[in-house]
């Protein structure tokens, strides 16, 4: 197990600096301080080395115009809130409150600065026999695009000897808030072929899962069987996909398995969230920039461990309400077959 760390370039005129995570089978995961962004995930397969998510190669690039126009969120930490806000307004303790709108009249994914687009503290590093990895902090103060209470975050990511990464968040806020933290990774487990991801196996146990229209949430949650969204056996990722599935609270089975089309790679998702949420890439701009991996509709399949989107809105979703004083963890492991 080692730990690698390099400066990655710069972005708003502050240092980037990334952080090499390598296990002793070779796999390879590379983090940025600037969003906490996955940049990189790459496994040995027959002697090369296989990128297996979106993102690019130059950090300045995170944050181009052209990138920014109809943004991704290419490998970012999803903060304070993931998924979408109907018109960014939800009622907390009796009161109405009204946050920024970054995404047709409503709030994704944190808002217009999120924490996708925050520099994160390196509060520690860690390397021994079985495992190596980063400790990320931020604070995000009261009135942070639009959301009550001083909020600090922290993020570890992991890699261990078993070729899994882990994801755990906390977080702690002084006032009651609403949190609600992802990672927007896209996997494709045939980049190296040049491939999209529709020709991937997904698989999700959830019985139930979560309609949208206009991608909010409808408040229903309905059974999976006789539609498209019966992932329980797996089929092929379909372009459209973009729903979020119950998952089995208290269960400790898979949330969610991907495999490319001829199994040569696999990964395997488990989580605390109740919910996973998978995008395949629908509205993935087609970008011109050199450095980026993939782009184009379909490049990649985000797994998004979460919880509601949209919560406070619809009384039969868990509310992803954080108490003043209390605090919020889960952890998301993701398990690569190679």
């Amino acid at each position: 197990m080692k730990i690698t760390k390099n400066i990655a370039g710069k972005v708003n005129n502050q240092e980037v600096t990334s952080y090499l995570l390598e296990n002793d089978n070779q796999m390879q995961v590379t983090i940025l301080s600037f969003g906490g962004i996955i940049q990189s995930i790459k496994v040995p397969v027959n002697g090369k080395m296989v990128e297996c998510v979106l993102g690019f190669d130059k950090v300045e690039d995170y944050l181009s115009d052209e990138y920014r126009e109809d943004y991704p969120y290419f490998g970012a930490l999803i903060g304070r809130h993931a998924g979408r806000i109907c018109k960014g307004h939800f009622v907390l303790e009796d009161k109405d409150l009204q946050l920024s709108v970054n995404n047709n009249g409503n709030q994704l994914h944190g808002g217009v600065q999120g924490f996708d687009s925050k520099h994160w503290t390196v509060k520690d590093t860690f390397e021994n026999a079985d495992n190596c990895g980063i400790v990320l902090t931020l604070h995000s103060p009261d009135g942070d695009e639009g959301f009550p209470g001083n909020l600090d975050a922290e993020v570890t990511y992991t890699l261990n000897n078993e070729n899994e990464l882990s994801i755990n968040y906390k977080a702690k806020s002084d006032k009651t808030t609403i949190c609600n933290l992802t990672n927007h990774t896209y996997f494709n487990l045939s980049l190296n072929k040049g491939e999209t991801v529709l020709n991937h196996h997904a698989q999700v146990p959830s019985d139930k899962y979560v309609p949208i229209v206009d991608c909010i949430p409808t408040g229903e949650i309905l059974p999976v069987d006789g539609t498209d969204f019966d992932l329980r056996e797996g089929k092929k990722v379909f372009e459209n996909l973009d729903n979020s599935f119950i998952r089995k609270v208290g269960s400790d089975e898979v949330a969610a398995e991907l495999k490319n089309e001829d199994g040569s790679i696999g990964v395997q998702v488990k989580t605390t969230h109740p919910v996973v949420h998978l995008y395949a890439g629908y509205y993935i701009l087609p970008f011109k920039n050199e450095s980026v991996k993939k782009s184009g509709k379909n490049a990649g399949i985000a797994i998004e461990t979460q919880g509601f989107a949209d919560s406070l809105n619809h009384k039969n979703f868990e509310p992803t309400t954080l108490k003043a004083g209390e605090k919020y963890e889960h952890t998301t492991k993701f398990k690569f077959d190679f």
